[in-house]
């Protein structure tokens, strides 16, 4: 299986590649019979469109859209893909429609920032979009199966306070039921993808080895919001993807440098060094 990094905070040689903040996955699952191509997010819409044509990449093979969750720099490339590819199935929870906010302290100043899905549901279904919504365990090939959402199950991982659902005139916590992980299955393993992780990439690991019935992962990739986490909580993360035997990590995106530069050393040369552009075999 075949994933190509279209959009990542990153990219490291351009050829008039763009980076931009978001990520999206084209993921090919190739049998003895066919190939299925399964686009996870889509960015900020900046740089895929873009992006797909330097990398060789045929957009309109792609057979379904998942989104990790509702965020703005995974879901507002949606409607410049259909545009560009026509009618797909979209496979997302629910939740990605709840009216998400960043509210806290941007550049120096207090700020209340709208970061939801950005285009209304039936806008995108007149452009011929056609909506599959999962809570649980979604199977989108024979080897792809989206999670669904990931219960808490430790203490150390918890939503970031400045992410917000606004109903009404008020703000409430969010608690991103809508954020799931792509569990992998090939001759190499069980491997896992993420969005960003917002529920804890340990909890992701947890749940998603309770689902497929895996000890241990060949590949875990995609973000995995550590972009402000502390020491304590990187250090058990850590301790978590040696649990579960991680062969090759690739965290990207939302993961933020510090961590990024930490689990480098930690993990050596099983650690894949992820930009826009970028092939990994799982």
């Amino acid at each position: 299986m075949k994933v190509t990094v279209l959009t990542e905070n990153t990219v490291a040689v351009s050829f008039m590649l763009l980076a931009e903040h978001g990520l999206s996955l084209f993921i090919e699952d190739s049998n003895e019979d066919s190939t299925e191509r399964v686009l996870f997010d889509t960015g900020q819409g900046l740089g895929i469109v873009n992006n797909v044509g330097i990398l060789g990449v045929d957009l309109a093979s792609t057979n379904k859209i998942v989104l990790s969750h509702g965020h703005i720099d995974h879901t507002r490339g949606v409607k410049p893909v259909i545009d560009a590819i026509g009618a797909r199935e979209i496979i997302c929870h629910p939740a990605v429609y709840d009216n998400k906010y960043f509210k806290g302290i941007r550049f120096g100043m207090e700020r209340e920032i709208f970061i939801g899905f950005p285009y209304p549901k039936e806008e995108l279904e007149q452009s011929g979009a056609r909506f599959t919504f999962n809570t649980g365990p979604q199977k989108i090939t024979e080897n792809i199966t989206a999670t669904g959402e990931i219960p808490f199950r430790n203490d150390f991982e918890k939503i970031e306070k400045d992410l917000f659902i606004k109903v009404g005139n008020e703000f409430k916590p969010d608690p991103l039921p809508d954020d799931q992980a792509l569990i992998v299955k090939t001759n190499k393993g069980v491997s896992l993808i993420t969005g960003c992780a917002h529920r804890g990439l340990s909890n992701t690991m947890e749940y998603a080895a309770a689902l497929s019935g895996a000890r241990e992962f060949y590949a875990v990739l995609g973000g995995t919001h550590l972009q402000v986490a502390n020491l304590d909580r990187i250090d058990k993360t850590i301790e978590s993807i040696k649990r579960f035997n991680v062969q090759k990590i690739g965290p990207c995106h939302c993961t933020g440098p510090k961590a990024l530069s930490i689990l480098s050393r930690e993990f050596g040369d099983n650690f894949l060094f992820i930009s826009v552009g970028s092939t990994i075999e799982i």
